[in-house]
C-alpha cells in the first residue's frame, strides 16, 4: 500500500484512478514472480542459457502474435508454468534433425504470418491496432527466423531448436486462440 500511496502523491495530474494502479502494482507483481520462477526452473534443470534465449525470444512474439489466454491469472500461471517446464524437458533432453527444425520452423511462421494477431475476448483490437500488431508480428518473426538461420549456418542446432521451440509454441498458442475464438462467436 506504500507503493499505490507514493504513486498516488507523486501523479501530478492526478488522473489515474486508484483501481488502475492497483491492477498495474498487481501485474508487475505477477510478472515478478513469474522471471523469479522461469530463472529458478531453467538453473534447477541445467539449461539456463537456453531458457533465457527462449522466453527472450518467445516473449516479443507471443505479446505481438496473440493467441489462446486461459480466462483467470492463476489458470495463466499454471498453465504457463507447466508449458515452460515441458519447455525446459524439450530443450535439454530432445535434438530434432535439422530438416525437421527447418520444415516446423517454415510452418510455425506461416501459421503465425496467416493467423496473427489473434485476439483476446477481454481485449479486442480496432482496425489500426490489428496492423500494428500485425506488422510487429511479422518483424519479430523475421528477427527470429534470421537468428535461426545464422544459428543453423553456424551448426548450432541446439541453439536453433531453442528459437524453433519458441516460434512453434507462438504457432500452436495461435492456433488455440483462434478456435477459442470461434467456439466463442458460436455461443
Amino acid at each position: 500500500m506504500k507503493t499505490l500511496e507514493f504513486i498516488k502523491n507523486n501523479n501530478s495530474k492526478n488522473d489515474i484512478e486508484e483501481s488502475v494502479i492497483v491492477f498495474g502494482l498487481d501485474m508487475l507483481k505477477t510478472v515478478i514472480i513469474e522471471i523469479i520462477v522461469a530463472v529458478m526452473l531453467a538453473i534447477f534443470a541445467g539449461c539456463f542459457w537456453r531458457a533465457m534465449i527462449f522466453l527472450v525470444t518467445l516473449m516479443p512474439l507471443r505479446q505481438y502474435a496473440g493467441g489462446y489466454h486461459t480466462r483467470s491469472r492463476i489458470s495463466c500461471a499454471v498453465m504457463s508454468t507447466v508449458i515452460y517446464a515441458l519447455e525446459l524437458l524439450l530443450l535439454k533432453y530432445v535434438n530434432i534433425w535439422t530438416m525437421w527444425q527447418i520444415l516446423g520452423m517454415f510452418i510455425s511462421a506461416f501459421i503465425i504470418i496467416l493467423l496473427a494477431p489473434v485476439e483476446n475476448r477481454n481485449n479486442p483490437l480496432d482496425t489500426a491496432a490489428k496492423m500494428h500488431f500485425k506488422n510487429r508480428t511479422r518483424m519479430m518473426l523475421l528477427i527470429d527466423m534470421l537468428i535461426f538461420t545464422i544459428l543453423m549456418v553456424a551448426h548450432r542446432y541446439d541453439y536453433s531448436f531453442v528459437i524453433f521451440n519458441s516460434v512453434e509454441l507462438v504457432a500452436i498458442l495461435c492456433i488455440m486462440g483462434y478456435i477459442s475464438n470461434k467456439i466463442d462467436e458460436r455461443r
